[in-house]
């Protein structure tokens, strides 16, 4: 008899397997997958590991299991965000036009957040912004100061947006984009000064007269001028590994 945790190691990698032959497009959507039993035999495991295999793909929203009718496999852009995950680095690195579309949700995402920060924020958030943008813009401070002082103000603007269903987006999103960060296939970018602080300084003169609107387009400007950038560096690693 198999331990739990073995017939969860096989059927992790079964899952695995069908997920990518679907978002492949091996298997197309209105297909049916074949049957517990085909598969178990051609693999070589119980139809238990099978079953629970296909049970995560439906979790995900790749596959629709009908009862006396198998596993149909449904289209990618009805599964759920988590397929992302796999779908930004289905070939091993990261999808140039996936990472693109991933940025303009990002964008999106931020500046909502970023609007309803600065008409929700106490005086004292919009004071501690403050301080964090002088961090970002101070020329002694190396990359890892920067980086530390953007993410302190991405989750102080996430707290003071008090929008909760848009933090549990950016959640999601940051989990999926810091996963790649880890395994080295995305990197963070810092701009050059010069290009930051004049969208600094309109940054700090929106957060001072609680303007809404300057705000968004600061930031608008502050992502889009970093966001070719990132783009050209993702794709030369793609080079590189190649």
């Amino acid at each position: 008899m198999r331990q739990p945790s073995q017939e969860r190691t096989r059927s992790d990698a079964i899952a695995a397997d069908l997920r990518d032959a679907i978002l492949r497009g091996d298997h197309r959507p209105g297909e049916r997958l074949p049957a517990e039993r085909e598969l178990a035999a051609s693999l070589g495991v119980g139809r238990s590991s099978v079953r629970e295999a296909v049970a995560r793909l439906a979790q995900l929203g790749l596959v629709e299991i009908r009862r006396g009718g198998g596993a149909i496999v449904r289209p990618v852009a009805d599964a759920n965000v988590e397929v992302l995950r796999h779908l930004l680095v289905l070939d091993g690195a990261p999808d140039l036009r996936l990472l693109a579309e991933f940025l303009d949700v990002s964008e999106l995402l931020l500046t909502s957040l970023v609007r309803f920060a600065v008409e929700r924020a106490s005086n004292e958030d919009l004071a501690r912004a403050h301080t964090l943008i002088d961090r970002m813009t101070d020329a002694a401070g190396g990359d890892d100061e920067y980086f530390a002082a953007v993410e302190e103000l991405m989750q102080l603007v996430a707290e003071s947006s008090q929008h909760l269903v848009l933090r549990l987006v950016r959640n999601g999103l940051r989990a999926i984009l810091n996963d790649e960060g880890r395994r080295g296939r995305v990197g963070r970018l810092r701009p050059p000064r010069e290009a930051l602080l004049p969208v600094a300084n309109d940054l700090r003169r929106a957060i001072d007269a609680r303007d809404a609107d300057g705000a968004v387009l600061a930031v608008r400007r502050l992502l889009q001028a970093g966001r070719e950038r990132f783009l050209k560096r993702v794709e030369a690693r793609r080079a590189r590994t190649r």
